[in-house]
């Protein structure tokens, strides 16, 4: 269990790795029971009692065991600060990344008769990575030898799951696209090896090879990069080191607005897939025919009518669209995203103040601010509009933005209320992205050479690796010449 801490230190926002520990029992009980033991271990007898009662929110990835109305992690949490932070509710978030991962499965995976070839692809794409991810490395050492000869570079990839980070699926799109010649072209020559595979190889080979060449399948293939290249360009944004709720309205707003784009114009991949099919008015789809063809010519085929009672793009890429418009409001509910929205800097000018009222509605509820912070809040707003600072720094990101107006708390009127408020609208989580990079970290350092490695240790070089110093501000001189002094032998 990896634990990450947001928190403002000396006006900057901050994230820190707290504690790495393994932990057995992954069920609600057996996380909140090890995070209590992580607490009451600590050496400062008044950590805990500061630890629970300035908690200002927690963000999971919304796996089963984490959220829940009853007996999930978040739950058990709220039970246990609730006796330290006057019995108010616990301000929860459901990551951001997985949302938008959930949102576009939530459309990829309906019953929708239009949508039925979408789901396949995936699933295609999925078979090709189970392919040539297998424990055989026959296969994928041929793939590597076939990419050389052809001047290709094949990176990993892997499984396209129901829950991941969109950028990720991206990825593994993207690399089907980049190196589809690679793969037709040794999928065919696995399909003509009676010696070399298994007839079963050569049979999921075939197979792969009639999909890889189908007209519906290419073209729903780059309908989807175009989706979620958006998804990811909103995604990506939740992964800075430290990214707050308070732009995640604008990020979301910038999304549709770039799916509506999508509805009238198409997107760069399915644009340059459609351009290629009207310069060479390719129509073959055998590996024959694709092999008289250059890598440039190597994906053309006809669009505008579907295969094998497949409905063509046509019909299926608008209400595609709309679809994951719509998943989108479902997922990230108004609630929800407007709570910190009104300390965007860019629409700081133009808050109307019903949204004050209910922002300091909120504010009471979760964080016991008192009912004056409305009051407050409006007058902070007006001094810092009229500010030259307003006007120099709006377009800032906004933790920079309000980190900047935490050096000069004139700006804040000078007030401890508004001064908490800042600080408690910076931790806000959007999502869990650094959690999730300490798990591929993780899965480095503890590999199957260091497998070995206890916690400590393993928990000593995370520490490093995200808390620092950095490896160029590591004293070596001076504590080599320590060694030498204390006695040590020099080794050569």
């Amino acid at each position: 269990m990896l634990i990450f801490i947001m928190f403002v230190h000396e006006n900057k926002v901050e994230l820190k790795l707290f504690r790495y520990v393994e932990v057995k029992d992954s069920s609600a009980v057996g996380i909140i029971t090890a995070l209590n033991r992580i607490i009451d271990a600590c050496k400062n007898p008044l950590f805990k009692n500061y630890f629970y009662s300035n908690i200002a929110s927690v963000a999971t990835d919304g796996a089963s065991n984490m959220i829940g109305k009853y007996n999930s992690f978040v739950q058990k949490l709220q039970n246990l600060t609730a006796p330290y932070r006057e019995q108010r509710p616990l301000q929860k978030y459901h990551c951001a990344n997985h949302l938008l991962a959930l949102a576009y499965n939530d459309v990829m995976y309906s019953n929708q008769e239009s949508l039925q070839y979408c789901h396949k692809m995936t699933q295609y794409c999925n078979r090709l990575a189970a392919f040539y991810a297998s424990k055989s490395y026959k296969k994928r050492a041929a793939l590597q030898d076939e990419a050389a000869e052809l001047n290709e570079q094949i990176r990993s990839f892997q499984r396209i799951m129901k829950v991941r980070w969109m950028p990720s699926s991206q990825r593994s799109y993207s690399i089907i696209d980049q190196n589809f010649k690679t793969f037709v072209t040794h999928l065919k020559k696995l399909k003509l090896s009676p010696t070399k595979y298994t007839s079963e190889g050569r049979l999921e080979a075939a197979h792969l090879i009639a999909i890889f060449t189908d007209k519906n399948y290419l073209a729903t293939l780059y309908h989807h990069l175009d989706m979620i290249n958006e998804l990811s360009i909103a995604a990506k944004s939740f992964e800075r080191k430290v990214s707050s709720v308070i732009d995640m309205e604008r990020v979301l707003e910038k999304v549709r607005d770039n799916l509506d784009v999508l509805k009238a114009v198409p997107g760069t991949f399915l644009r340059n897939f459609l351009f290629e099919c009207s310069c060479y008015g390719y129509t073959g789809c055998t590996i024959e025919q694709l092999e008289a063809y250059n890598n440039v010519t190597f994906r053309t085929h006809i669009l505008t009518t579907g295969g094998s009672g497949i409905p063509p793009l046509s019909q299926t890429r608008l209400p595609m669209l709309d679809e994951i418009k719509e998943a989108l409001e479902k997922r990230f509910p108004s609630a929800t995203v407007s709570s910190f929205s009104n300390l965007l800097p860019q629409s700081l000018s133009s808050i109307p103040n019903a949204n004050w009222k209910e922002f300091a509605k909120h504010l009471n509820e979760y964080y016991g601010l008192p009912n004056t912070i409305e009051t407050k809040l409006k007058s902070m707003q007006s001094h810092i509009i009229q500010s030259t600072f307003f006007q120099q720094n709006k377009n800032s990101p906004p933790e920079q933005f309000w980190s900047n107006v935490l050096q000069q708390p004139s700006l804040l009127l000078n007030d401890a209320d508004l001064i908490k408020l800042i600080k408690i609208a910076l931790v806000q989580p959007a999502g869990t992205a650094q959690v999730e990079s300490g798990f591929s970290i993780l899965g480095k350092i503890k590999n199957e050479i260091r497998s070995s490695l206890n916690i400590e240790t393993v928990e000593k070089i995370m520490r490093i690796r995200f808390n620092g110093p950095k490896i160029e501000a590591f004293p070596r001189y001076q504590i080599a010449s320590e060694w030498l002094k204390a006695g040590h032998h020099r080794v050569d």
